[in-house]
């Protein structure tokens, strides 16, 4: 259970770092950075899927919810309620410095092919409201929803939060309800 299996191994356009992912059969992964030539490298706990900018300067990875966690969330009652399913985050490693920035609740990340931007989406928001009224709106809410559905013929794609991180001074944009999302191979525009 705990031999790992190396996942996901990149090599920066530079040649300078390298990060993969391993993973035990039961338990918690990490992501790894390597630097080619010191030796020198940086652990990213409970990582996968990493990537790398071209220049090797910043590796992104996606950061899973605990182990035992999950395992407590999918045996136990807490699986009825969604909203107390862990989530995944993001992990953001400068490989500079070593200093690891972290997100909560996110659903997909990348880096500009210039390696100066990161995006990423997080996932929707959840709603709270007064329990007591909760039962009778939600009932109201899907019989509404299944109606609308019926007659329009579509789904609703899902909309998420883009927020556009500049890595060198750490600026962000955020712009809502956004439902794809695209850099340009120049990466001076970014469509979404």
């Amino acid at each position: 259970m705990k031999f790992k299996q190396i996942r996901s191994p990149l090599i920066s356009d530079n040649g300078k770092w390298v990060t993969y992912s391993t993973k035990p059969d039961r338990g918690n992964g990490e992501v790894i950075a390597v630097h080619t030539e010191t030796g020198k490298a940086y652990t990213i706990k409970r990582g996968a899927n990493p990537i790398i900018t071209k220049n090797g300067a910043y590796v992104a990875a996606a950061v899973e919810p605990d182990f035992a966690a999950l395992e407590k969330w999918a045996g136990g009652k807490d699986k009825k309620n969604k909203k107390k399913k862990p989530k995944n985050g993001l992990a953001l490693l400068d490989t500079n410095t070593g200093k690891i920035t972290s997100f909560e609740k996110v659903k997909a990340y990348k880096f500009s092919d210039d390696s100066r931007w990161l995006f990423y989406c997080l996932l929707p928001g959840e709603k709270k409201e007064d329990k007591k009224a909760e039962g009778k709106k939600a009932e109201e809410k899907k019989t509404e929803k299944k109606k609308d559905k019926k007659k329009s013929g579509e789904k609703k794609p899902d909309t998420s939060t883009l927020v556009l991180r500049h890595l060198k001074d750490g600026k962000e944009i955020r712009v809502e309800k956004t439902t794809a999302v695209l850099f340009d191979p120049s990466s001076l525009f970014l469509a979404y």
